[in-house]
């Protein structure tokens, strides 16, 4: 058995860490097995630029750098004080394509909030718990979102290791800092 990876990869380690592997090592993942498994996925393009500082979109208020999430990345704070707020990024995906739009996020148990693949929304309830979120839907436009649409009251999360890439389901995360990666 061989693989071959010409970059570096991000897997779960034992004590629950996301954690950078070389190019060329093997991914062990401890994510749903204790033991750890060998994690083969197919090659994908994170198209969220910054996927831990959200201070530089469009809408709501953000802190940066909040504080850091159990999987050990920077976490933002996202602040929605009315209904119908949006906090939006820009990418390259296109229309059309079946894209999927994930991050790790912390809400009140029970609230509601609505993100959005390409500009396709998808509503999440909250767990209270750290959680990765996920959704799968074609592409309407070059942007990815969380939004208080249809929600009655303000919401206020935390968030970080946002992504975007194209495809159906959501892969390991795979960390940004200003490019596509």
């Amino acid at each position: 058995f061989s693989f071959d990876r010409a970059s570096s990869a991000t897997v779960i380690n034992k004590a629950g860490l996301i954690e950078t592997v070389g190019s060329g090592e093997p991914r062990i993942d401890y994510k749903d097995d204790s033991k750890g498994a060998l994690l083969l996925e197919t090659q994908r393009t994170n198209l969220v630029v910054l996927s831990n500082d959200f201070s530089g979109l469009a809408g709501g208020y953000v802190t940066p750098n909040y504080g850091t999430s159990p999987q050990g990345l920077s976490v933002s704070r996202v602040l929605f004080t009315a209904t119908n707020q949006v906090l939006s990024g820009a990418t390259s995906l296109g229309t059309g394509v079946v894209c999927n739009f994930s991050a790790y996020v912390k809400g009140i148990q029970g609230e509601l909030i609505r993100f959005a693949a390409g500009g396709a929304d998808i509503s999440h309830t909250f767990s209270g718990e750290w959680e990765r979120l996920s959704g799968s839907k074609t592409s309407v436009n070059n942007s990815w979102n969380f939004n208080t649409y249809g929600v009655a009251t303000a919401r206020d999360f935390l968030t970080c290791g946002a992504q975007l890439e194209q495809g159906s389901y959501a892969t390991s995360y795979i960390p940004t800092s200003g490019s596509v990666v």
